[in-house]
């Protein structure tokens, strides 16, 4: 009857609608969890990233000081990525966190 259409359409829509609920719930988390990473990727970055002054002490030897900081922090920084490649990416990700 039209009654039992009318409800098999309903229940229909309701479905359709837990199913974009869904989605959408599944589709915030991954992007919650990229920006999760994205705020770790950038950390891992200004930690090991080299300022204008730190390049120029590596490029000229004329402050030692100067220029043995700066090789101390890229050394650092190889290090740094050497363990993040060598890790699983969780990993690397609760690494740098435990770190910070």
């Amino acid at each position: 009857t039209q009654v039992s259409a009318v409800a098999s359409e309903v229940r229909a829509s309701e479905e359709a609608s837990r199913l974009v609920v869904a989605q959408y719930e599944a589709l915030k988390a991954r992007r919650d969890e990229a920006a999760r990473r994205r705020e770790v990727v950038q950390g891992f970055v200004s930690q090991y990233e080299l300022s204008s002054e730190e390049v120029a002490a590596l490029e000229s030897v004329e402050d030692p000081e100067r220029f043995v900081r700066a090789l101390a922090k890229l050394r650092m920084a190889r290090e740094g990525c050497e363990k993040a490649i060598e890790a699983k990416a969780e990993d690397a990700v609760e690494q740098y966190s435990a770190v910070s």
